[in-house]
């Protein structure tokens, strides 16, 4: 349901939104490959992420899947870090 959810919402140019469910979904379902390569999929091109410590965990947890390719992430990273204040 929060894929879905999270979808919906990138759907409609909701992206924040969007990509909260899809992380919930990711934290909720961890053992589950295809929602974590459909949030590294919504990631790519995207200008906006979630802040907070638990989207840099699952950011983190992308990087480290092999089905995930690491190229769709480089936008969301730098979004992140340019909102980051661990970074400065």
């Amino acid at each position: 349901m929060l894929a879905n959810l999270g979808r919906a919402f990138l759907q409609i140019g909701e992206g924040v939104a969007g990509l909260e469910a899809l992380s919930r979904a990711v934290e909720s379902r961890p053992d589950a490959a295809a929602l974590w390569r459909l949030l590294g999929t919504s990631l790519r091109h995207t200008k906006v992420v979630p802040k907070g410590e638990n989207f840099r965990h699952i950011l983190m947890g992308l990087f480290g899947r092999g089905d995930v390719n690491p190229r769709d992430l480089a936008t969301a990273a730098l979004a992140f870090l340019s909102h980051d204040e661990n970074t400065s």
